[in-house]
């Protein structure tokens, strides 16, 4: 995660990919990371589907929803 993150457990898997709960880097703030299968990360259609959702979900304000980053 480029060293901003590091993945601590699996939460879930989906049709896309992966859903983690990690830790942010230095302050260590507890986050979900959604990791692309990497089987569809040379799928430029799926890479844009998965860029799409995460697009769709930054403009979600609710506390039952997580900030997308």
């Amino acid at each position: 995660m480029s060293g901003r993150y590091r993945l601590q457990r699996l939460i879930a898997t989906g049709g896309m990919g992966q859903v983690w709960e990690g830790r942010g880097l230095p302050a260590g703030r507890r986050v979900a990371i959604k990791v692309l299968k990497a089987e569809y990360s040379t799928d430029a259609e799926f890479v844009e589907r998965f860029r799409a959702e995460a697009r769709t979900v930054a403009m979600l304000n609710h506390p039952g929803i997580a900030g997308v980053y």
